[in-house]
């Protein structure tokens, strides 16, 4: 009963703002690895191969706000080229993003991806929005197994516009980085800034199993929360099951599935 109430309040809530929303910045890209291991949003694997994957995340295992999401990514010429369809919420309050992207290694030491995005807002009760926003992703190696990661969510400045007037798209920076001590531990950490939000933390550790599994296993704060995860193989297809646990709203849980097109 508490889940529905606050369920039922955050959408009343949002409803005559365009500039408020049921998701966070936290939760866009969002996929099961990120869950297991403590929020940690930069992706430090950049995938040099054909790829299609398929993420769906159950928030508070409440089908009203679930996430789902399809990317493809295709490698030309050095450049690492993604597309990406994202939609969370039901009929009542729907949210869809669409991205396009490229990145390429600028170096040994640096890859950079810029990305650009389209934000649909629909609601039952009329409401309409649209943004156009983009996002930037750096990556810097400075010493073998280490990482350092910055990504940024609508540095411009985007604004959300509809027939009740413009509002503001959140925007957000988070840096972190991945260290990996020995072969079969990845070990991350990130601070994350939204706009007008507390600053957040993330933790977490990848530890390898045997033949290409892993147990992952994380923490955030703001609140605190413990996650969870397993990742595994099998020939061109890998996946990730993960979750964490809200001491109030209870499990969020995801599964990720990525299929190698080569």
């Amino acid at each position: 009963m508490n889940k529905a109430v606050m369920l039922a309040s955050s959408i009343l809530w949002c409803l005559p703002l365009p500039s408020q929303h049921v998701r966070t910045v936290s939760d866009l890209h969002a996929d099961a690895r990120m869950l297991a291991t403590g929020g940690n949003k930069i992706p430090y694997l950049t995938n040099a191969e054909s790829e299609l994957s398929l993420h769906y995340i159950l928030p508070y295992q409440l089908k009203e706000l679930s996430c789902r999401r399809l990317q493809v990514t295709v490698p030309i010429q050095n450049t690492l080229l993604n597309t990406e369809l994202e939609q969370a919420g039901d009929p009542v309050f729907q949210e869809t993003f669409i991205y396009v992207g490229a990145g390429k290694q600028l170096s040994k030491s640096v890859f950079l991806k810029i990305q650009g995005g389209y934000y649909h807002l629909n609601t039952a009760a009329g409401t309409t929005g649209h943004s156009l926003f983009a996002e930037l992703l750096c990556l810097y190696h400075p010493l073998s197994g280490l990482t350092i990661g910055c990504y940024l969510f609508n540095p411009t400045g985007a604004t959300i516009k509809s027939a009740m007037g413009t509002g503001q798209l959140p925007q957000a920076c988070n840096f972190g980085s991945s260290y990996q001590p020995m072969k079969d531990i990845v070990v991350l950490f990130e601070a994350e800034k939204q706009s007008e939000e507390t600053l957040l933390w993330h933790g977490g550790i990848e530890i390898g199993l045997l033949k290409k599994n892993a147990m992952l296993l994380g923490l955030s704060g703001s609140p605190f929360m413990p996650s969870w995860g397993f990742k595994g193989n099998f020939r061109r297809l890998s996946y990730v099951i993960g979750g964490h646990l809200h001491q109030v709203l209870g499990i969020t849980s995801g599964i990720s599935l990525y299929y190698n097109l080569k």
